[in-house]
């Protein structure tokens, strides 16, 4: 697979061969990738526990189908929200900033899960969540095509396509495994999170800045959808094929 040069984000376009050359040591961190795809992993791990907890939140408050979805959803409208108006911040503030800010801000969520005495802060807790993957989304994506190995340009990719899966994948099955055999799981679940995002957030702050453009002003630029002409029949294809799949997890 040809390396990538020009990859279009939420804040433009970004030159990912120019970026390996002006950030300071990226390429020569392999650590910073890994980080990274760690964070990617463990944001979508988070993502997924709550669902194995929805029946106990239901059994001990007495909630209603209808409430659990809503709460469900919020998750997925407060990810578009971060998207939309945060996806382009990491361009010029940085990778590193825009990632530890999505840390601390799933920190708060896990915390809100894990003290939740009721429905409304559940809701709260899943739209912190939301609005945390949102705003990390974009940098991910752009750090793990900046820091991949010079021997292996795709890898980024790779890991950030498969990221989630695994992730999601692992956070219902952990979930699951606590609330079948470890005391307390709607707590124990959160606060195991809250340590491994804080020994992340640790891993951020260490690792080297990949954004050529880092230390600017801060800016929240709304996202620009651009389709080009040619491309818009194809692309149409695939987001009904993306939505359905995704309809078809999130309906079970």
């Amino acid at each position: 697979m040809a390396e990538p040069t020009e990859t279009t984000t939420t804040g433009g376009t970004v030159d990912h061969r120019a970026a390996r050359a002006a950030a300071p040591g990226g390429a020569a961190r392999p650590s910073g990738f890994w980080v990274v795809g760690t964070v990617l992993v463990l944001l979508m791990l988070s993502s997924s526990v709550p669902s194995a907890l929805y029946a106990l939140y239901q059994e001990r408050w007495g909630l209603s189908p209808g409430t659990v979805t809503v709460v469900f959803a919020a998750y997925a409208v407060t990810v578009l929200a971060g998207l939309l108006l945060f996806g382009s911040l990491s361009d010029t503030v940085g990778r590193r900033p825009v990632l530890g800010a999505a840390l601390v801000l799933a920190i708060v969520s896990m915390g809100l899960f894990a003290g939740a005495g009721g429905p409304a802060l559940l809701l709260a807790a899943r739209a912190v969540q939301g609005l945390a993957v949102g705003l990390a989304t974009g940098a991910m994506g752009a750090a793990l095509l900046e820091l991949s190995p010079r021997s292996r340009p795709a890898l980024g990719a790779q890991v950030n396509s498969a990221g989630p899966t695994v992730g999601i994948g692992l956070g219902g099955l952990g979930a699951g495994l606590l609330v079948q055999y470890a005391p307390a799981p709607t707590v124990l679940s959160y606060l195991l999170l809250v340590g491994a995002f804080a020994i992340t957030l640790v891993g951020v702050a260490r690792m080297a800045e990949s954004a050529p453009g880092a230390g600017g002003r801060l800016r929240v630029v709304p996202h620009r959808i651009r389709v080009p002409a040619a491309a818009r029949g194809r692309f149409a294809v695939l987001v009904l094929t993306v939505v359905a799949v995704w309809t078809v997890g999130g309906f079970y």
